[in-house]
C-alpha cells in the first residue's frame, strides 16, 4: 500500500461503546499533526515538560510528517 493510495489506516474500535477510542485517537492527531512548528518540536523534545512520550511523538512525527514514512509493529501496537 502506498501511503499516498488514499487508504485510511484501520482504526481500533472499542467493543464496548463501539466508537473510536479518544486517547488512541489523541496520538495518531499528535504524530500527524502537519502544522507542528520547529518550536512546538522543541518544546516536546527538550522542553521543561518534555518526557520519553513526548520525545517518541517528535520521533513519530519526523518519520511521518518529514519522511512519509509508514509506522508498523511494535512501537504502534506498544504505544499508539
Amino acid at each position: 500500500m502506498h501511503l499516498d493510495s488514499g487508504v485510511l489506516p484501520r482504526r481500533y474500535i472499542d467493543s464496548v461503546t463501539k466508537q473510536p477510542s479518544p486517547d488512541i485517537e489523541d496520538r495518531i492527531k499528535r504524530i500527524t499533526d502537519t502544522t507542528m512548528t520547529p518550536v512546538g518540536l522543541w518544546s516536546r523534545l527538550r522542553g521543561p515538560a518534555a518526557t520519553r512520550e513526548t520525545r517518541m511523538e517528535v520521533v513519530a512525527w519526523i518519520a511521518v510528517c518529514i519522511f512519509h514514512c509508514k509506522l508498523e509493529g511494535g512501537f504502534v501496537r506498544d504505544w499508539i
